[in-house]
């Protein structure tokens, strides 16, 4: 049980965001928005939704903002994530900070928006072999648009960008990424 599930009536929890960059389907330095995979239902419903969403109407059939304060992070589950992807992906340099209070009412979850657009991507991070914190975390993130740098059959590196290559090759990813990062800029 979490922290986020223990807070009652009159105690409005500190929620927390963690970020990071890592390599997804290839593409290196992607930001990454970490998530707790919980919905609503999944935690108490005793919280002071109130003073957690704005201008939150307990009739409303829209589950959306909840969802999303579901998904956000305890300062525990936080700090523990942030450690656990310094051991696990250094350079991925994790990031948390407060969420401020009240979020908007039109906020909605990373899985509902997944659910709803094209070009963005969702992905366990809980499945990972070694995987050891006591709750569930996904991982959300855009690829459109990004440039990817390929190891190609013959050991050499080429840019691509939306999955066309845009450049000859190089003989190291250093030399693809140096050509990219000054030409393309750091997309």
């Amino acid at each position: 049980m979490s922290k986020i599930e223990t807070n009652t009536q009159a105690k409005v929890p500190e929620l927390f965001y963690v970020w990071s960059t890592g390599i997804v389907n290839g593409y290196y330095n992607v930001p990454i928005e970490w998530f707790a995979c919980r919905s609503h239902n999944g935690i108490t419903p005793d919280l002071p939704w109130s003073a957690l969403i704005e201008g939150y109407d307990p009739k409303a059939d829209k589950d959306y903002p909840k969802n999303a304060v579901a998904e956000m992070f305890t300062e525990f589950e936080a700090k523990a994530l942030v450690d656990y992807l310094e051991r696990t992906d250094p350079e991925g340099a994790p990031i948390m900070g407060a969420v401020k209070l009240p979020v908007p009412g039109w906020l909605i979850s990373m899985q509902d928006w997944s659910a709803m657009s094209d070009g963005r991507i969702i992905f366990s991070l809980s499945d990972n072999e070694g995987y050891s914190l006591p709750f569930s975390v996904g991982g959300y993130c855009r690829l459109a648009g990004r440039r990817l740098i390929r190891e190609e059959k013959s050991g050499e590196f080429a840019v691509y960008k939306d999955e066309t290559r845009i450049t000859t090759l190089f003989s190291d990813r250093g030399a693809a990424e140096a050509w990219a990062s000054k030409l393309l800029g750091g997309v």
